[in-house]
């Protein structure tokens, strides 16, 4: 099982538990490149067109809403 598995098990059995940079890496890992950020809103682009919107958190608060963790991994279909 490589780490990208490892990580990816991890974000899946806990989503209310991911930090911003744990999505980021997993992005990053499937070949999407930080395109712009306007507020909190940051964007991703992959090559082959698709389009990735997080919103990063701030504040006390260090962790993405479950919500935004399960919509990526469906857009990621992993």
């Amino acid at each position: 099982m490589t780490q990208r598995d490892k990580r990816i098990e991890q974000i899946k059995s806990n989503p209310s538990r991911v930090r911003f940079t744990q999505l980021q890496w997993l992005l990053f890992q499937e070949g999407f490149i930080r395109y712009r950020q306007r507020g909190s809103h940051i964007t991703y682009h992959h090559k082959d067109g698709r389009i990735i919107f997080v919103p990063k958190p701030h504040g006390h608060k260090g962790y993405c809403h479950p919500s935004v963790v399960r919509r990526v991994l469906k857009e990621l279909d992993v």
